[in-house]
């Protein structure tokens, strides 16, 4: 059992999961560009808010140009 009053002890962080997350990027950079190449908008939630990411058309809309660069 683990005592509450002792302090936290810093791990380290688990390869697999910095190696999933990394995955995840990417898999979301594909999606953006898969979507972007069909002319349709990604849909996704961001701090509990559903936002709707559209590709530029032509005419230069004020909508967000994609595939985004992963940092």
């Amino acid at each position: 059992m683990t005592d509450p009053q002792a302090p936290a002890v810093p791990r380290e962080r688990d390869p697999d999961l910095i190696n999933a997350e990394i995955a995840l990027q990417r898999a979301a950079l594909r999606a953006r560009e898969k979507a972007w190449r069909h002319g349709v908008a990604v849909v996704y939630s961001e701090g509990g808010v559903i936002k709707h990411e559209y590709p530029q058309t032509e005419s230069g809309d004020e909508h967000r140009q994609f595939p985004p660069t992963i940092r």
